[in-house]
């Protein structure tokens, strides 16, 4: 089904128990220098890629807002989705699975055990700039 994702992860993704949404949602490089985007966007009505201004219209692969696009190059994370809704309404986002998890297996491991003293730079909501793109990470 779609570009390589099968059924389970799709439903598990689309009801919230996947494990390791990281691994389905966002891009994945092709062993071709392809690239494949998955995303779950339950609110849209038509997703599109927009990357150096090309537009990449999405395949819509499950009805409750699965989308996924095989692009014929390797991209950056600066990439965008263009949302249109029902009420045909347009906008731009930044797809937050482009951007790697910013917890290190050393953070993680730390904080199992009880010892990261300063987890608190971690977790929660921070605002930050990757790569020139400005959101809020949260953790």
């Amino acid at each position: 089904m779609g570009h390589g994702v099968n059924y389970d992860d799709i439903n598990q993704i689309i009801a919230s128990e996947h494990y390791n949404p990281h691994l389905v949602l966002g891009p994945h490089s092709t062993k071709n220098g392809e690239t494949v985007i998955n995303a779950f966007l339950p609110e849209a009505q038509s997703v599109s890629v927009i990357y150096q201004s090309n537009e990449y219209k999405m395949e819509k692969i499950h009805d409750d807002g699965f989308y996924s696009i095989l692009i014929n190059e390797e991209l950056s994370k600066n990439y965008q989705f263009k949302i249109t809704n029902h009420e045909n309404h347009a906008w731009l986002i930044n797809d937050p699975y482009a951007f790697e998890n910013l917890l290190s297996d050393f953070d993680l491991h730390l904080f199992s055990e009880g010892t990261h003293y300063e987890i608190f730079h971690k977790l929660g909501a921070h605002i930050v700039e990757i790569d020139g793109i400005k959101g809020v990470l949260f953790a």
